[in-house]
């Protein structure tokens, strides 16, 4: 099985993520196109932005997830880079180096969303197992497990303050629609 990799590039000074999943595709079958909102492809190339070189020039490629990465978060300083896996880590990687700096397991399956507290000092993740975490992002330590979702935990975000926690979930209510909840988390 071919691991997958973070790859970080540089365009016009400015770093830009992607994310390249290379273990394998999937594909979606829809069944039907909704063909009231889409673009011509003469409106789009119309549109599109031709100032901006179409060159990209490889700064770092992180290493060591065993399943798809999920999401990506940056720290608030710049020099550190989380990343949420399909494997059921989180990994800290020193983003100037490229280097694996923890991997924080914890979660049982899929790790959607990771986030950095406006500080720097915490790190969230969402994950499959129905649970948000938060971690000391110096340590790697555990210091909350947060349950409430009654379904997979898709999504987590910091307020500007750092005070409170929003996350996202499959809740599946009697309307089959999801669930935000908003915690107060106490500070670092």
């Amino acid at each position: 099985m071919k691991e997958n990799r973070v790859v970080m590039y540089r365009k016009s000074g400015l770093l830009l993520l992607i994310l390249l999943i290379i273990a394998s595709l999937v594909l979606v079958a829809c069944g039907g196109r909704d063909t009231k909102n889409e673009v011509s492809q003469d409106e789009a190339n119309s549109s599109a932005d031709t100032s901006l070189p179409q060159t990209f020039e490889s700064v770092t490629v992180l290493t060591g997830h065993a399943g798809w990465v999920m999401s990506v978060a940056w720290s608030p300083d710049g020099a550190r880079l989380a990343s949420a896996g399909a494997d059921g880590t989180v990994r800290v990687w020193d983003a100037g180096s490229g280097a694996e700096l923890r991997v924080l397991q914890g979660h049982r399956g899929w790790v959607y969303s990771v986030a950095f507290s406006p500080d720097g000092a915490r790190l969230a993740s969402a994950g499959w197992d129905r649970t948000v975490r938060v971690w000391d992002a110096g340590s790697g330590a555990e210091l909350l497990v947060l349950q409430g979702h009654e379904g997979p935990v898709r999504s987590v975000a910091f307020s500007p303050d750092g005070a409170r926690l929003a996350s996202a979930g499959d809740d599946g209510t009697l309307r089959d629609d999801g669930t935000v909840l908003v915690w107060v988390v106490p500070s670092s």
